[in-house]
């Protein structure tokens, strides 16, 4: 990406960030964000799935709830890598959808993409409730029909927009999750890792998902921001002919 391309996209992301910031500070912006809160939870526990699925897992299925909770059901599966797929997963999507659509021409993909991956895990999955059902159809056609309708920088946008909406998501989640590990019993994914994986404090497994977290979005976020040069022009220089050499006389 060359260096006013990537200038332009360096001001949508920082544009999409203030207004998710700004968004963030406004009372009752949570009822605009609500739909994006969902789409972090149906991410978070898809990649629960997929974890159970890769190890040999049986019996999957997952659901979101109004209160933008969710829940993975499943049989199986090496639990070590079930068990925090949902956080390091959701951060690891964030990062890349905001790495992947620094680059030229990528947001039709990405939305195409994003939209198979909905359906086919609504489909495949998420069979359970009517919620679940109506969020993982609806939105999974709404982003292949962006994909396919949509050019010019809306796409672009909207993307940068979603990407940085999961990423600040998957960070206020992990925070939620450090709290509850320090004060309380809740049931959570870094208190089933303290019982079902190692005995290690749910306080410290949460903070190593939110390390893990941390890291892959700062590998992400970086990659996105480095730029690459233009290279440089090579100007046509014209040069006098050498005369070839006289044959020689015998």
């Amino acid at each position: 990406m060359f260096d006013k391309n990537a200038n332009r996209w360096k001001l949508l992301f920082f544009t999409t960030f203030a207004l998710s910031i700004i968004l963030s500070l406004i009372p009752f912006a949570s009822i605009a964000l609500y739909p994006f809160r969902l789409f972090s939870t149906f991410i978070h526990e898809s990649f629960h799935v997929l974890a159970s699925i890769l190890t040999g897992g049986k019996d999957v299925s997952f659901l979101i709830n109004q209160d933008a909770s969710g829940l993975t059901k499943h049989t199986g599966g090496f639990l070590p890598l079930v068990i925090p797929a949902g956080y390091i997963g959701t951060s690891f999507l964030g990062g890349a959808l905001i790495l992947i659509n620094s680059k030229r021409y990528t947001e039709k993909f990405l939305f195409i993409f994003l939209g198979l991956f909905f359906i086919g895990m609504t489909f495949f999955f998420g069979l359970t409730t009517l919620l679940t059902i109506a969020f993982g159809f609806g939105v999974g056609f709404l982003f292949i029909f962006l994909g396919l309708a949509f050019k010019g920088n809306f796409p672009k946008f909207l993307l940068s927009f979603l990407s940085i909406q999961l990423s600040l998501n998957s960070l206020e989640d992990l925070k939620t999750l450090i709290f509850y590990s320090a004060v309380s019993d809740v049931k959570t994914d870094a208190q089933n890792m303290s019982k079902e994986v190692f005995p290690l404090p749910p306080l410290v497994w949460a903070l190593i998902f939110a390390l893990v977290a941390f890291i892959l979005l700062y590998i992400s976020i970086s990659g996105a921001f480095k730029t690459k040069k233009a290279p440089p022009q090579v100007k046509n220089t014209e040069s006098a002919a050498v005369p070839p050499l006289p044959e020689e006389r015998r």
